[in-house]
């Protein structure tokens, strides 16, 4: 098949969903927001006739997808290229409902609809993904301006806006008060239901199976919101007191840089980039300590994760999401962005404190649980319903 293509759903002239949804991503890869769109769509697509528009091709999990959703691929990122594309995929299948997941294909969905006549404009929603302060002033300047306008401009026109915190609404907000009273929050699907079974798979990682040690685990995209050189110089200010190990799961564009700064640290007998797993909860639930360490985020699954596994967490108290998921310190410790002696701190506390450790590790379960896939299936349904409908 070309990059740009669709394939069709399976046959639902058998009484099935009559409502047609339409949902955007830019891409089926390894993220947090691709994994919470995959724990949510089987409720979607058993309440909605599903398509999947994918700005790029060839994600991780594309070949998983049911065959009960139709895959249009895009074949491009570029926003107005892509919305050309969309427009047509619009036009095709004339969806009743139209809902794009992450921001880079938030543009492109707007401005295909609204190239529309307006009566064949679909009902449209969009979600907001992360800290978008932090993401524009790490921007180039054209970009920037671009991304501020269409925040501005394009984002108001959306039916509803979804927010994965509260910290992200209130930034929405500040940046385009026109978006006050149609932005709702619906916090991700937070964890893999089979979580407890994947934990319990084999590991065969030489830092879980020698015993000569704590080790830490790091999941995430390589890239720089996650700040893995201030994770390295706090695991080094922790090997200078201690035996201690880190294994970070992701894959990203940093890669290369992170291995050569963990060598030019001397730390590359106790860090290793594993690379994208399909499993990291058999990571998570063999970890002394689960570190984040980001310097912005938006709703960071893995914290969820890791506490599903029992693990005690540190994270940074970046904005948004790590606070609201940890209450401000009650499941997991809190350390400021940016701050390597902190982190170090705060892991050093749980590995000298075992019982604080597990008292930490014993409220994870039940706090994971609150954002279990079920939540955020029912909330993004009845946010969907109640849409306004074209007449």
């Amino acid at each position: 098949m070309s990059e740009q293509g669709s394939t069709a759903p399976r046959d639902r002239t058998a009484g099935g969903p009559t409502t047609r949804l339409l949902i955007v991503t830019p891409s089926l890869g390894a993220g947090g927001a691709e994994r919470h769109l995959l724990r949510i769509l089987p409720a979607l697509t058993a309440r909605f006739e599903t398509h999947l528009a994918t700005l790029k091709s060839g994600g991780v999990f594309e070949s998983g997808l049911s065959p009960d959703v139709a895959l249009h691929r895009i074949g491009s990122r570029r926003w107005t290229v892509a919305a050309m594309r969309l427009r047509r995929v619009l036009s095709t299948e004339r969806p009743a409902i139209a809902l794009s997941f992450q921001e880079a294909s938030n543009v492109p969905l707007l401005l295909a609809v609204s190239s529309l006549p307006p009566a064949r404009r679909p009902a449209t929603a969009i979600c907001v993904q992360t800290h978008l302060p932090s993401v524009l002033a790490h921007a180039r300047p054209r970009t920037r301006f671009l991304m501020r306008a269409a925040v501005s401009r394009l984002y108001p026109r959306a039916d509803r806006v979804i927010a994965v915190s509260e910290g992200v609404a209130q930034d929405l907000l500040e940046l385009s008060p026109a978006l006050s009273g149609r932005t709702t929050v619906i916090y991700n699907a937070g964890v893999d239901p089979r979580a407890a079974s994947l934990a319990r798979e084999p590991n065969g990682h030489p830092f879980l199976q020698d015993g000569s040690g704590p080790v830490l685990v790091a999941c995430g995209r390589l890239s720089t919101p996650k700040d893995y050189p201030m994770l390295l110089r706090a695991v080094g200010l922790i090997a200078a007191t201690r035996q201690i190990r880190l294994v970070v799961c992701g894959d990203g564009p940093l890669h290369d840089s992170l291995v050569a700064l963990t060598k030019a640290n001397g730390l590359s007998d106790i860090v290793d980039f594993v690379g994208y797993t399909a499993n990291p909860y058999a990571y998570m639930a063999r970890a002394a300590v689960f570190v984040l360490s980001s310097r912005w985020e938006g709703f960071p699954s893995v914290l969820v994760e890791a506490l599903a596994c029992g693990v005690p967490v540190v994270a940074t108290d970046c904005q948004h999401g790590p606070a609201e998921i940890l209450e401000d310190g009650r499941y997991g410790r809190l350390v400021p962005p940016g701050d390597p002696q902190a982190l170090a701190d705060a892991v050093q506390g749980y590995l000298d404190r075992p019982d604080v450790a597990r008292s930490f590790s014993a409220r994870g379960p039940s706090r994971a649980a609150e954002f279990a896939p079920e939540r955020s299936q029912r909330e993004y349904i009845q946010l969907l319903e109640n849409l306004p409908t074209r007449s």
